[in-house]
């Protein structure tokens, strides 16, 4: 009986660690790592008038983490943008919209645009620049924030 149960134990703790190892090396795991999440984005801001106050905004994101880009919101300045109008932005992936069933793959590119509308009593200028905060979300659970600069076109 002794026997028995120290053999099985032994069984049962190479198949855990088999299982860990596994895990570890094919990316399920992170033990010890210092994977970060991150992305790149850059854009493009086109008036639909000079001194106007309304323009398309057209974003790009890249993944440049290690792990899956699930979302992305983009926050404007209140000062120059109209509250609600960067928040409506909404990141495409292979044509369907960003979820957790439509994920971004480290390496790859998400698009998003959208008419934007400038703050109450302030105008667009062509070559103006304008700061933009995007916030991604990854599958594990971590945000990162990037501010991408566009000028006014």
């Amino acid at each position: 009986m002794g026997r028995t149960l120290t053999l099985l134990l032994i069984f049962v703790v190479t198949i855990v660690a088999v299982i860990v190892v596994f895990a570890y090396f094919s990316g399920v795991l992170h033990l010890m790592s210092n994977s970060t999440d991150s992305v790149h984005s850059s854009g493009v801001f086109i008036l639909s008038a000079v001194g106007g106050t309304t323009g398309q905004l057209a974003l790009e994101v890249k993944d440049t983490g290690q792990s899956s880009l699930v979302g992305v919101d983009v926050v404007c300045p209140t000062s120059q943008f109209s509250g609600s109008t960067c928040s409506a932005i909404r990141f495409t992936y292979q044509g369907d919209a960003l979820s957790s069933a439509n994920l971004v793959p480290p390496g790859q590119s998400a698009g998003g645009s959208g008419q934007v509308a400038s703050a109450p009593g302030t105008t667009f200028n062509s070559g103006g620049v304008y700061n933009l905060t995007i916030q991604a979300t990854f599958s594990d659970g971590k945000t990162a924030s990037e501010t991408c600069t566009v000028a006014a076109q």
